[in-house]
């Protein structure tokens, strides 16, 4: 897998995983295919990434933050509509799908709270950013 690592400094066990093109990254936009090669990309990408799950939701554009649940093979159609997710537990990645909106990842000094925010103009005319860190904080 081609990807690209991100470590935040003086936060110990919090990173960030990119896709990049050689990655397939159009599987994270098209998150309804379900044929074998994209859930077997997936799957590589998840276990690069070092997570034991990870979480999605079916981002829509707004400011909703809900708790880290479910998993890349849950049906997109059962997916909760939200465009933040968070986790306190270790080993849950949250995924964010982007093709020209923002992915902001943030975590609590601690490292005992990670999330996720997929936000496009909609939700920073919102402030969709801003309310999150508060809410989490």
């Amino acid at each position: 897998m081609k990807s690209i690592l991100y470590s935040f400094p003086g936060l110990k066990n919090v990173c960030c995983l990119f896709s990049t093109a050689h990655a397939g990254s159009m599987v994270w936009r098209v998150p309804t295919v379900d044929d074998d090669p994209v859930v077997a990309n997936r799957e590589a990408f998840r276990r690069e990434a070092g997570f034991g799950r990870w979480a999605e939701v079916h981002q829509v554009h707004g400011d909703a933050l809900v708790p880290a649940a479910g998993a890349p093979e849950v049906e997109p159609a059962s997916l909760v509509k939200a465009d933040g997710q968070y986790t306190m537990e270790r080993d849950v990645g949250v995924v964010v799908k982007t093709a020209d909106c923002q992915p902001i990842f943030f975590a609590r000094e601690d490292g005992g709270a990670v999330a996720g925010l997929h936000v496009g103009w909609r939700g920073n005319a919102m402030n969709f950013p801003g309310t999150a860190v508060w809410r989490l904080c």
